[in-house]
C-alpha cells in the first residue's frame, strides 16, 4: 500500500465499505503495523483511524479491536473504548486484558458495579499472570463497595 494511500485513510473522512472491503491481507497488515507504529508514537488518533477502517474490513481479528480499543481508552473515549473492549472479550473471551481494560473504562466513567464484574472475570482468567493479578486486587479494593 502506498504512503499516499495510508495518508489518505488518516484523514477524518468516512471511506466507502466497498473500498474497506477491497483490502488484501498484505494492505491490512501494512495498515495494522502503521497503526500500531502511529500508537506506539502515542498518535492515538491517527492510529484510531487505520483501526476502524480494520475492524470494518474485517470485523473478526482481534488485534484489531484490541488496537482500536485502546487508543479509544487513551483518547478518554470510553464508551467507545467500553464497546471496542466488549468485542476483544467476545473474540478473545479467556484473554483477561479485554476485561481489565473495560473495567477500567467503566471505572473511568463512574461505573463501578460493571467495573467489578469485569475485574471478576479478569480475575478468574488470569491465573497465570501474577502482575495482572496485583493490578485487579488494587483496582477492586480502591473501588469495591
Amino acid at each position: 500500500m502506498s504512503p499516499a494511500k495510508i495518508a489518505d485513510l488518516l484523514q477524518p473522512h468516512k471511506k466507502n465499505l466497498q473500498e474497506l472491503e477491497k483490502l488484501t491481507v498484505d494492505e491490512k497488515e501494512e495498515l495494522y503495523r502503521t497503526g500500531y507504529a502511529l500508537y506506539s508514537s502515542g498518535e492515538y488518533r491517527k492510529a484510531s483511524y487505520l483501526f476502524s477502517y480494520l475492524v470494518l474490513s474485517d470485523p473478526l481479528i482481534g488485534c484489531s479491536w484490541h488496537g482500536l480499543a485502546s487508543c479509544k481508552q487513551l483518547l478518554e473515549e470510553y464508551p467507545a473504548a467500553i464497546e471496542a473492549w466488549n468485542v476483544v472479550c467476545q473474540l478473545q473471551p479467556q484473554d483477561p486484558l479485554g476485561y481489565f481494560h473495560a473495567a477500567e473504562c467503566y471505572l473511568s466513567i463512574q461505573e463501578k458495579k460493571e467495573a467489578l464484574q469485569k475485574l471478576d472475570k479478569a480475575e478468574k482468567l488470569c491465573s497465570e499472570d501474577p502482575l495482572l493479578q496485583n493490578r485487579i486486587q488494587i483496582l477492586k479494593s480502591t473501588h469495591g463497595d
